[in-house]
Parts: C-alpha cells; structure tokens; sequence
C-alpha cells in the first residue's frame, strides 16, 4: 500500500513539474529559460543583426542542460546558438530555401564551390555545424526527397561521420 501511494506522489510531483517547464531527462532536470534579446550573448545580437537584418527575434529558449538557445525569427526560420555565440542550426520555414549568399558567408570557401558546381547552393533548407565533425547542409534534391552533404571545418567533403549519430548536434 505504502509503495502504490509513494508511486502516486512521484507521478503527481513530476506532473506537476513538468507542467512548470522543466523536463527530466536520464541525468536530471533540463530547464527551459525564456530569453529576451537583451539576456542572450552578444555574439548571438550580433549574427542575427548581421545575417537576418530587420528581423525579430520573437521566441527565444535556453536548454540548460545542452546550453543551447533555440531562437525563432519573424521570417519563420529556426536557429541555434551554443551558450558562447556560436551558430549550430539554420532552418528555412517549410517551402522556403536558405539564400546562397548566407550560405556562401557562414561555409568555408571550398565547400561552396562543391554546392555550386552540383547545383545544390540554391536548394539548401538547412545548415548545421558541429566543431568535431564540421557541416552538414541538407538540400531538396525533389518532390519528397532530401540529401545531405557533409564538409569537414576546411569545407572538404567527407562522408557522413560514423561517431555522428551518437552526438547531439547534427
């Protein structure tokens, strides 16, 4: 008896707390912060003004426990920011393509000349960037169907890293 109303309480408190905004994971609580654009890091300001000028930043988060901030954009795109400034995630809004001069600022040169010469620089939806691995670019190659290339932090291509999928981001 004294085990069940135990159980009851557990599920009761982690209801209630989850409904509070803070989520449990297998190492423990993962609290979501809303931001305003004047607590987030300067470098993260910064990249928006610069990448996206005019636009507001009109939802902002902070994972505390990956230390990432989710940001998304009057325009509809989607970003992500480590804690330090650094950009990890570009998303268009559906049926929207990120513009080749972007990716052509935030890619290293050589991997931009690869897009081009395949004919992905205008059809690229999404960037992402990891410091271990390097980029990863995910275009619409047609109706239904995506592919992804992957460049190392010199804009080389690569295969797809083995380690990646155990990684958080990308």
């Amino acid at each position: 008896m004294k085990t069940k109303v135990l159980k009851t309480l557990v599920i009761i408190i982690m209801s209630m707390t989850m409904g509070s905004g803070i989520a449990y994971a297998q190492m423990g609580p993962v609290v979501r912060i809303s931001e305003t654009e004047q607590t987030i890091p300067e470098d993260i300001r910064t990249f928006v003004n610069a990448y996206f000028p005019g636009e507001s930043m009109i939802d902002i988060d902070l994972n505390t426990m990956e230390g990432v901030y989710s940001i998304d954009l009057s325009n509809g795109y989607d970003l992500k920011f480590l804690k330090s400034g650094q950009w990890i995630e570009i998303e268009a809004p559906d049926n929207v393509l990120i513009p080749a001069e972007l990716t052509s600022k935030l890619l290293p040169a050589e991997s931009v000349k690869y897009l081009n010469d395949k004919g992905a620089l205008s059809r690229i939806k999404e960037l992402d960037f990891n410091a271990k691995f390097g980029y990863k670019v995910e275009i619409v190659k047609g109706r239904d169907r995506d592919k992804s290339y992957f460049f190392n932090n010199e804009g080389k291509t690569i295969e797809r890293p083995k380690k990646m999928d155990k990684e958080k981001y990308f």
